[in-house]
């Protein structure tokens, strides 16, 4: 029974693979990426931020709803997309489980002694209890932490480059020019 236990315990406890996504670099890549009704932070060309649900995506608009008002902007003045992460939810089931998997597995460990606390019921209340002091633990922490996930970022429009490279050999001296746009 008890090793019955230390397998569950330790399945609950393994952190599930997450696969990111790289941020789109047009507008029509986040037609798939953005559903209606996400909450994002978009900063358009003049740098104001605007935070907003996605009322509509398409590839060369995104309109957004803020303060009741719908809002149309057009793909060439968005500059950056970006989507805030639930960090006190996943604080909080980060906390309960690495608390839970403690408590259980200090209780399945335990000898018995004079209390019944090394059985299944007993390893589930230790581990929810030690689990839920672990969930207002990892809120906290989560709550303290204020992190985006950058959906799509322009990164060329309006940039200008200008390179001059001084050349000496031998032969001679110049110049080398290069200019981007």
């Amino acid at each position: 029974m008890r090793r019955t236990i230390c397998v569950f315990v330790t399945l609950l406890s393994l952190a599930a693979t997450a696969r990111a996504q790289s941020q789109a670099t047009s507008f029509g890549e986040l037609q798939g990426r953005l559903k209606i009704g996400d909450t994002v932070n978009v900063t358009d060309d003049a740098g104001q931020t605007i935070k907003g649900n996605v009322a509509q995506v398409s590839d060369t608009m995104l309109v957004l709803r803020s303060r009741g008002h719908e809002l149309a902007l057009p793909a060439l003045k968005v500059q950056r997309i970006s989507r805030p992460v639930h960090t006190v939810r996943n604080g909080a089931l980060i906390g309960f489980a690495a608390g839970f998997t403690t408590g259980a597995i200090a209780a399945a460990s335990s000898s018995c002694g004079f209390t019944r606390l090394c059985d299944s019921p007993g390893v589930f209340l230790i581990g929810g209890l030690i689990g839920s002091v672990g969930m207002a633990a990892g809120a906290a922490v989560g709550a303290s932490m204020h992190r985006e996930h950058v959906i799509f970022e322009r990164t060329t429009t309006g940039h200008k480059e200008l390179t001059v490279v001084p050349l000496v050999s031998r032969a001679g001296a110049g110049l080398r020019v290069e200019v981007g746009f």
